[in-house]
């Protein structure tokens, strides 16, 4: 319980990596501690881990069925699993987009990737994917300035 609760304390700062390893020892102690399972996914969605988190939500939707059951916790597996989703639809349009290299694409890229990173939002590859939209705008933004 006390790596659990660092791990709560660790997210709130920001540390999701730190949080996730807290979460992990927390899980090897005991696997059926649910709480733990549900902060370590969170940690995974904010980390951009989305093939991860929505594993992981899924087993703990799945553990409904036994004597540990955590309605609380079972919600919070539930809500996590719709956030995956529409992060999931957030990034990968912006990834054609991008591979445009046109200003209008660059724009509407970066809406999407904005809106996945108010979920993801220690996610590098967002940011990365971020720094590429504002890369592409600027650049065709100085071109058009040079014309």
């Amino acid at each position: 319980m006390c790596y659990s609760n660092r791990a709560a304390t660790r997210m709130s700062l920001g540390r999701m990596r730190e949080a996730l390893q807290d979460c992990s020892t927390a899980t090897s102690i005991d696997p059926t501690f649910l709480k733990a399972n549900v902060h370590a996914e969170n940690c995974q969605l904010a980390l951009g881990d989305l093939e991860g988190a929505s594993s992981n939500y899924t087993a703990c939707l799945k553990s409904s069925n036994t004597a540990d059951f955590d309605i609380k916790m079972s919600a919070e597996a539930s809500n996590g699993l719709e956030r995956v989703k529409r992060v999931t639809g957030w990034v990968s349009q912006p990834r054609d987009l991008l591979k445009r290299r046109t200003l209008h694409e660059a724009k509407t890229a970066f809406e999407f990737i904005s809106s996945a990173l108010e979920t993801s939002s220690h996610s590098d590859i967002l940011m990365e994917m971020k720094a590429e939209a504002l890369l592409t705008v600027c650049m065709e933004y100085f071109t058009a300035m040079n014309c």
